[in-house]
């Protein structure tokens, strides 16, 4: 399992891997998320509250859904969405490294 750098997990995200790759970079994982084997997701992501992750899901998008599904993409999510992470991550990397 490999979890990058930049990613944010909500309440209760159930990561269900049985010997399968995991890639996440600067995502962002809502409450009760539930992500399935041999499920990736890309860089600037965000999934909504309550996703069921059965299939891949492609960098720069916000996803949700029960199954995941892209709702909206491009580079807006990079842009503007983790702009307002940026603080949480500065103080989280302060104290854990």
């Amino acid at each position: 399992m490999s979890i990058g750098d930049g990613v944010l997990f909500g309440s209760r995200v159930g990561l269900y891997i049985v010997n399968h790759p995991l890639i996440l970079t600067n995502a962002l994982l809502e409450a009760r998320t539930y992500i399935n084997p041999d499920v990736t997701i890309g860089n600037n992501t965000i999934v909504g509250s309550g996703s069921v992750l059965t299939k891949d899901i492609p960098p720069n998008v916000i996803a949700a859904g029960v199954p995941c599904k892209v709702i909206r993409s491009g580079s807006f999510v990079d842009r503007r969405v983790f702009r307002l992470f940026e603080p949480v991550l500065r103080v989280f990397h302060r104290f854990f490294g």
